[in-house]
């Protein structure tokens, strides 16, 4: 029978050895940190993590059970384990320019051929509109609903009809209070994989069957800027969503030369869009069949 080795030999663990292995230890020591003493909890869903972190805070918010409150999500996948694994043939998803970062992610082109990995981390204060407008608080965007499931379909992607997201995208509507039209914009998952790219393309055209493409909102893919950073992805996805909203400009999906004919769209190509925006969406798929949105709305002084 084999033992555990001698103590005296464990000289690669320090004192807070035990806290660091814990996966809500981020949440936990910022808590603290920054004496939040309400409700605290970490989420594990992949790409839809920062999303789900959300949905809990509006609905707490909504609820009375508080006024403030922060949701985040972080990511650091940059160990060579997982690059090794990510860069392998058999997991498909890896771009095979990724010695070059900048250009590597094509979101929605012809040529794409998946994605690099990134780091990241934000974090969003929450807060109940009034008490926000009787501190003077700088509103970025108001979160108008929010709308998750899974798809129990495949485990490593989308539904590739889009069918399921479609009917999702038509529930968070309806929870938002929202018509199709009134969206001006969707901040896309785009991780340049070429089924879920496509998948999210067919779910917009299902979404919009019957209506002129002249009153299509863009789709965008913030993606090439960051890489592509799983449990951050989703909360980086909406804080940048809100900035467009408060700017009123559209970020570009840079790398987008040659736009996939399956995944036709309103693309931002041209660099930086100037124009009206009163609602978005921001889309996150993830591994596991998850599936998550978030509607915003433009800060009220800007409607």
């Amino acid at each position: 029978m084999e033992t555990l080795p001698q103590r005296k030999n464990l000289n690669i663990f320090d004192r807070y050895s035990v806290l660091t292995s814990m996966a809500s230890n981020p949440t936990n020591l910022t808590a603290i940190y920054a004496n939040i003493q309400g409700f605290v909890t970490t989420i594990t869903a992949a790409c839809v993590g920062g999303h789900h972190a959300i949905s809990l805070c509006y609905q707490a918010i909504r609820k009375g059970r508080a006024e403030v409150m922060y949701a985040g999500g972080h990511e650091f996948p940059l160990l060579k384990p997982l690059i090794m694994m990510y860069s392998d043939p058999a997991s498909s998803v890896m771009s095979s320019e990724e010695n070059n970062p900048k250009s590597a992610i094509k979101p929605y082109d012809r040529n794409r051929d998946g994605f690099i990995l990134g780091e990241g981390a934000a974090v969003l204060c929450l807060e109940r509109m009034d008490h926000a407008l009787a501190r003077g608080a700088k509103i970025y965007a108001e979160v108008l609903g929010t709308y998750s499931y899974n798809e129990a379909d495949h485990a490593m992607r989308m539904d590739l009809t889009g069918k399921k997201a479609a009917v999702g995208l038509s529930r968070l509507l309806r929870i938002s209070g929202l018509k199709l039209e009134d969206i001006d914009y969707f901040c896309g998952h785009g991780t340049a994989t070429i089924n879920n790219d496509m998948a999210e393309s067919r779910a917009l055209n299902i979404l919009y069957n019957g209506l002129s493409r002249s009153k299509w909102a863009p789709l965008g893919s913030i993606k090439p800027i960051f890489g592509h950073t799983f449990g951050a992805a989703g909360i980086i996805n909406v804080a940048a969503t809100a900035l467009m909203l408060k700017k009123q400009i559209l970020c570009p999906t840079i790398n987008l030369k040659e736009v996939d004919p399956e995944c036709d769209h309103d693309h931002i190509t041209e660099g930086a869009r100037k124009t009206r925006l009163r609602n978005a969406i921001s889309m996150a798929f993830a591994i596991g069949s998850q599936s998550s949105f978030v509607s915003l709305a433009a800060p009220p002084d800007l409607l």
